[in-house]
C-alpha cells in the first residue's frame, strides 16, 4: 500500500520526534511511504521511504489525489494520512475490501496512542458521536475521480475531514468510516490540547472553512453495520418542518424536506446495500446539523 503524507520539521523537538516515529513505523510495517517535503526529512527516513518530493507548499487533497492518479499504477491502494498517524491494518485486507467495493472512499477515524504503556483508546468526547467529525486517513484505489473544490490542506484545517467526504460523495464515491475494520493510531502525546476536539490551533492552521461548500459527517461503523436511522430521520424531518413554520415555504425548506423524503424512502423502503444505506443515513444526519443549535442524540 502506498502511504502519502507531508513532512515538516516541527519547532518542538518532542513533537517532531512523534512525527518521525510514525513515519518509521509505517515504513517498518511494509508500506510504500511517499513524503512531500516541506522541509528535508531525516536521512534514515529518506533512505527507506519509497520517494521524497520537495514541496514547500501545504499539500492539498486536490494535489495529492492528482499526483496519485498520474504517478501510481491503476488499481493501486493509496492511504493519504496526517503526519501523526500510523497505519495498523494490512495491505491484503484493504486490497480485498476494494476488490469487493471498488467505489469506496475510506475516511478513517483513529485511536489515541499512549507511548508510556503502548496502548490505544478512544477519545471519550469524539467517541460520543462515533468520531463523525474527525477522520485522519483517506484510503482509495487509483484512479480516483477529480474531486470538486478540494484544493484545501490535508490536516490542521478545521472542517477538512467532513468537507472531503462531501466532495467524494458528489463524484459518486461512497465515503465511509470503517475504522473498526481498518484501524489507525494517532500519536499526539506531548502537546496541551483541547480535550473535546484534540485540535491545537497554531500559526499554520488554515481557517479556510472548506465545509462551506458542503460537509458530510461520517460516524464510525463496522463492515455491514449501520446506526440509528429512525432517530436521525425523525430529527431531520422536525428540523425541516420547524424551518417551514418559522420562515414559510422557501427554496431552502423545500431542499431540506426533499432531502429528508429521499433519505426516508431509501432507508425505509428500498432494498439497498448496507454501504449505500450508510451514505443516505449520513446525508440525513448531516442535514440535522445544518440549522444552528440543532442537536442529534444517537
Amino acid at each position: 500500500m502506498f502511504v502519502i503524507c507531508q513532512y515538516f520539521s516541527h519547532s518542538d523537538p518532542a513533537r517532531a520526534a512523534e512525527f518521525e516515529f510514525c513515519i518509521r513505523e509505517n515504513i517498518k510495517n511494509g508500506h510504500q511511504v511517499i513524503l512531500f517535503e516541506e522541509q528535508p526529512v531525516p536521512e534514515d527516513i529518506r533512505k527507506t521511504a519509497r520517494r521524497c518530493i520537495e514541496y514547500p507548499e501545504r499539500l492539498t487533497y486536490a494535489h495529492a489525489l492528482k499526483w496519485a492518479n498520474e504517478n501510481l499504477q491503476s488499481g493501486s491502494i493509496v492511504a493519504l494520512i496526517n503526519l501523526d498517524i500510523m497505519i495498523r491494518f494490512e495491505h491484503a485486507a484493504v486490497e480485498a475490501h476494494f476488490q469487493q467495493y471498488p467505489n469506496h472512499f475510506l475516511c478513517l477515524s483513529r485511536l489515541e496512542y499512549n507511548p508510556e504503556n503502548r496502548t490505544t483508546a478512544f477519545n471519550e468526547h469524539l467517541e460520543k458521536y462515533q468520531y463523525m467529525n474527525c477522520q485522519d486517513a483517506w484510503v482509495f484505489q487509483t484512479p480516483v475521480p477529480e474531486l470538486p473544490l478540494s484544493d484545501f490542506p490535508i490536516g490542521n484545517c478545521p472542517g477538512c475531514d467532513n468537507a472531503i467526504a462531501f466532495r467524494a460523495a458528489e463524484k459518486g464515491l461512497v465515503p465511509i468510516n470503517l475504522a473498526a475494520a481498518f484501524p489507525i493510531w494517532h500519536y499526539d502525546f506531548v502537546r496541551p490540547k483541547n480535550p473535546f476536539t484534540l485540535l491545537t490551533q497554531d500559526t499554520a492552521t488554515k481557517m479556510v472553512c472548506p465545509e462551506k461548500h458542503g460537509r458530510l459527517f461520517l460516524p464510525r461503523i463496522a463492515i455491514g453495520g449501520s446506526f440509528k436511522y429512525d432517530d436521525i430521520l425523525g430529527i431531520s424531518k422536525n428540523i425541516a418542518q420547524c424551518l417551514v413554520e418559522e420562515s414559510g415555504y422557501t427554496a431552502e425548506s423545500d431542499v431540506r424536506l426533499s432531502s429528508y423524503l429521499a433519505c426516508s424512502i431509501v432507508l425505509r423502503g428500498l432494498p439497498v446495500r448496507w454501504d449505500v444505506a450508510y451514505l443516505f443515513g449520513c446525508i440525513a444526519m448531516s442535514n440535522c446539523f445544518v440549522m444552528k443549535n440543532s442537536k442529534l442524540v444517537f
